[in-house]
């Protein structure tokens, strides 16, 4: 007698062995967590001991120091360095950059090694990475000929002309407030009574809005 096609699959399909599941997959069953969560806890083990204590500390967070357990060890001591020195603890956009900076590091070093030290990553690509980028400090210069018609006769001293300057600034602000609260600027005045028609000219200049 033969089997129906049906009937065998059905057979089949009690006979044949499960397929073997990954180790990962039933300690996330076990845990009640996902495969990649259990995946990220195992790579914590990656970290240096410093590092570690940080994420423990909670100190350091617990998705940048993933990123950072791709670095290898001697790099990893080197951003504890850094850490150190600038008082600052990277961000997680921060960490992954040094992750893909060191396996950039890694392929220069196998397909180009004699460009590799270039891109090594040391203290100073760390620091480049991690360390905030200050904004550069605005410098501000008048000329003796740009001042000449608001300060006519002897040049004011660079305090005098740091005092109308602000002395504007104030005014103008006042008046961006009155324009947002009332719709139009009011009469404003400088609240020292002797500024001058030329000090008066250049207040008025920088009050005006362009």
């Amino acid at each position: 007698m033969h089997e129906k096609p049906d009937d065998a699959a059905k057979w089949s399909s009690f006979t044949s062995p499960e397929p073997k599941k990954r180790t990962d997959q039933i300690v996330a069953e076990d845990m009640g967590i996902s495969r990649n969560q259990v995946n990220r806890l195992v790579k914590i083990n990656d970290l240096v001991p410093e590092l570690k204590q940080q994420v423990d500390d909670k100190k350091l967070p617990f998705n940048t120091a993933v990123e950072l357990a791709y670095l290898k060890p001697d790099e990893q001591t080197k951003v504890v360095d850094v850490m150190k020195k600038e008082q600052i603890v990277p961000s997680m956009a921060q960490a992954t950059a040094l992750k893909e900076a060191s396996r950039h590091a890694d392929t220069m070093q196998k397909n180009l090694p004699s460009l590799a030290p270039a891109h090594k990553v040391d203290e100073n690509k760390i620091t480049s990475i991690i360390k905030p980028k200050k904004a550069p400090e605005l410098k501000v210069t008048f000329t003796g000929a740009e001042l000449k018609d608001f300060f006519p006769g002897e040049m004011p001293s660079v305090a005098e002309v740091k005092r109308v300057v602000f002395d504007a600034l104030k005014i103008r602000e006042e008046a961006y407030i009155s324009v947002k609260q009332n719709g139009r600027p009011q009469r404003t005045r400088s609240n020292r009574p002797n500024t001058d028609m030329h000090h008066r000219a250049l207040l008025h200049r920088l009050v005006v809005p362009p």
